[in-house]
């Protein structure tokens, strides 16, 4: 398992390099996870790397349906239920990936109000 970080001045050929690289893993059968930091574009210092595991898991999730299935209960073993829902709640296609059903946006969805009635009358 490797991690490779590729740094430099604009113009050197890092992206070229990183194209290469992508191609040999996966022509390896790896994994690529990529992600490009724009220093100028980032609001938070960890966005570019939720993003590139955000679109890793919507591959994963497009692809081979046995694989994926693997990768679920692994993740499942590895993080647990709470790590893999604080963690969707910046990557959505990780509780996609998952299985998990998508959370209320806000404690005001109305379909939780006729729950409760629901409850309370019952």
């Amino acid at each position: 398992r490797e991690v490779v970080f590729i740094s430099g001045y604009s113009g050197v050929g890092k992206t070229a390099l990183a194209e290469q690289l992508c191609s040999y893993a996966e022509a390896l059968r790896g994994n690529v996870i990529k992600a490009k930091f724009d220093e100028l574009g980032q609001v938070q210092p960890v966005s570019v790397l939720l993003d590139a595991f955000n679109e890793h898991c919507r591959t994963i999730v497009e692809g081979d349906k046995t694989a994926m299935e693997r990768i679920r209960l692994r993740l499942r073993t590895l993080m647990g239920s709470k790590n893999v829902e604080i963690l969707a709640g910046a990557m959505p296609n990780l509780r996609e990936l998952m299985g998990t059903p998508s959370r209320p946006s806000t404690p005001d969805d109305p379909s939780l109000d006729e729950e409760a009635d629901a409850k309370t009358t019952s």
